[in-house]
């Protein structure tokens, strides 16, 4: 904590500067002062800022993912009930919908009292890549977050609230304080965060969990850290090869490697071209195929949300991509959730015949003024395109 360095100056400065009689005074203000640090961090063992994320997984393995969720309030969204969740489960609808609304509520279930996962969501909303602005999020934060879910055969729940603290904190420019309260079971998660306007906000929690590995990926929004993650954890579990040969045979039959470079920078290597050059450099289709193949397998035993999909993406490469999504889910037991506008895209999946079975569509759609979710299995949606053709967003 800086509070300790500064009273390790302290110490430092008074053995040098002070008289005797005032270094004596100095050393006793000072050991009250670390008396009180200790009450607090025993109080708080863990008392940390904003990205300095300490979570364990809550279930020492997974053997079934979500088969319900249901969003009480989150929101436009309210009094959404969705069942009959397969491996993949795609999200179909018009614009404002709530299609990405779903995949964020899938999210932030997963992701239990660990309040760094709704940081991350409010920061991408609100286009901050750098700090955290704590004026805009509790301007944003807006109505109670209620959500519920079955994952792993046991029943979860996560309430997320803003409240005026009634701890003894101190209320120098203090803005309010965003409350998670978890339940796995029986057992209860709570965290929390004091919001300042002028300083960093103040994370608190005795012991973060989440109900598996997650993440969230939209064409909108770019991590460089989970990236450099999921590459890591790609290039150990001998997985990343399987990528580039993917965008080699589909995308881009010059390239011949992918490397991270300092300041995690993803640079290919081409034969057509004489040096590296980042991949940035390319285009959005063949970064987008890269981002979702390494998180596919970075979430191994977990969930992956993906948000408009399609986004980038040739039609002609739809099919062989789904495919793959297919192959990489079943190969790291990986629930997907995805968005799209295309019904291109939703036929894709079925057009690759990998396994349709594991497949649920959904649709999204507004009724007398209520938003409203239709689900239809795999095998179903199969036969109904075939032989109408049907679009179901």
């Amino acid at each position: 904590m800086e509070s300790k360095k500064i009273i390790e100056y302290a110490e430092e400065d008074s053995a040098h500067q002070a008289t005797p009689n005032a270094r004596h005074e100095i050393k006793k203000f000072i050991a009250q002062i670390k008396d009180e640090l200790w009450k607090i961090e025993s109080n708080y063992p863990e008392i940390v800022t904003i990205n300095e994320k300490q979570v364990s997984k809550y279930f020492p393995s997974v053997h079934k993912h979500f088969d319900c969720l249901n969003i009480i309030r989150y929101r436009k969204l309210s009094d959404i009930h969705i069942n009959h969740l397969s491996r993949i489960n795609i999200f179909a609808g018009n614009n404002n919908t709530g299609k990405t609304t779903v995949l964020e509520a899938f999210y932030l279930l997963s992701q239990l009292n660990n309040i760094n996962a709704l940081f991350e969501l409010e920061k991408y909303r609100g286009k901050f890549y750098d700090e955290f602005q704590s004026k805009w999020f509790d301007k944003n934060i807006g109505d109670n977050i209620e959500i519920s879910g079955c994952f792993n055969e046991a029943s979860s729940e996560l309430l997320i609230q803003k409240e005026d603290s009634t701890e003894n904190i101190d209320k120098t420019n203090y803005l309010s304080t965003v409350k998670i309260e978890a339940k796995v079971d029986k057992t209860d998660l709570e965290s929390s965060v004091h919001l300042y306007s002028n300083r960093k906000p103040d994370l608190r929690y005795v012991k973060a969990n989440v109900l598996c590995q997650g993440s969230f990926t939209s064409p909108y929004r770019y991590n460089i850290d989970l990236l450099s993650r999921a590459h890591t954890y790609a290039i150990r579990e001998k997985f990343f090869g399987d990528i580039v040969d993917f965008i080699r045979k589909n995308i881009d039959t010059s390239v011949q490697k992918i490397d991270m470079v300092e300041n995690y920078r993803f640079m290919v290597t081409s034969s057509k071209l004489e040096q590296a050059i980042d991949i940035t450099k390319y285009g959005e289709g063949l970064q987008r195929v890269f981002e979702i193949a390494l998180l596919m397998g970075y979430n191994s035993n977990g969930i992956l949300c993906i948000d408009e999909i399609d986004c980038a993406l040739h039609k002609s490469l739809l099919v062989n991509f789904s495919r793959f999504i297919q192959q990489l889910a079943d190969r790291f037991n990986v629930q997907v959730f995805l968005s799209t506008h295309s019904k291109e895209c939703i036929d894709a999946f079925i057009e690759a015949k990998y396994n349709n079975k594991d497949i649920t569509a959904y649709s999204l759609t507004e009724e007398k003024g209520k938003v409203v979710c239709k689900y239809i299995d795999g095998e179903r949606l199969e036969s109904l395109i075939r032989f109408i053709n049907i679009d179901i967003r």
